[in-house]
């Protein structure tokens, strides 16, 4: 399990924080980051959400390395968009009264309930809609 969970690091959350530390606008990069967590796998059988999330939710059936591995990924999840929105709000485009924390919390937090949403069958652009309006808030 930890080497799919690397694997998956390598293949999906990689791009995604590279995505987030590069140099384009908030809103920009927004909703790239929308677009990312919404797009599904449409063929036949394939899973909808995300494996970390899924994972995450049946951390007490893993091992000690595997979760450790989790956690780990959390972290970096979590310092990415907090760094993220840290530049954002240096260069003026993040007006949002919360803290760098908190908004990465929450940034995590909508995304974890998209793909939750996504893996129980809602349509990819129902949940699409319901991310751009949770995250309005940071605009």
């Amino acid at each position: 399990m930890k080497a799919v969970i690397l694997k998956y690091h390598q293949e999906v959350l990689s791009p995604v924080q590279h995505m987030l530390s590069g140099d384009a606008p908030f809103r920009e990069t927004l909703g790239n980051l929308v677009s990312f967590a919404t797009s599904v796998d449409d063929s036949e059988g394939a899973p909808k959400g995300c494996l970390l999330i899924k994972i995450c939710e049946a951390q007490m059936h893993l091992g000690e390395a595997t979760r450790a591995q989790i956690d780990l990924i959390q972290d970096q999840a979590l310092a990415a968009y907090k760094q993220w929105v840290e530049h954002a709000k240096a260069k003026g485009e993040f007006s949002a009264d919360m803290s760098s924390e908190f908004a990465a919390t929450y940034i995590d937090a909508q995304l974890s309930n998209a793909s939750s949403q996504l893996a129980r069958g809602v349509d990819h652009e129902t949940v699409r809609k319901l991310l751009l309006v949770a995250f309005s808030m940071l605009e």
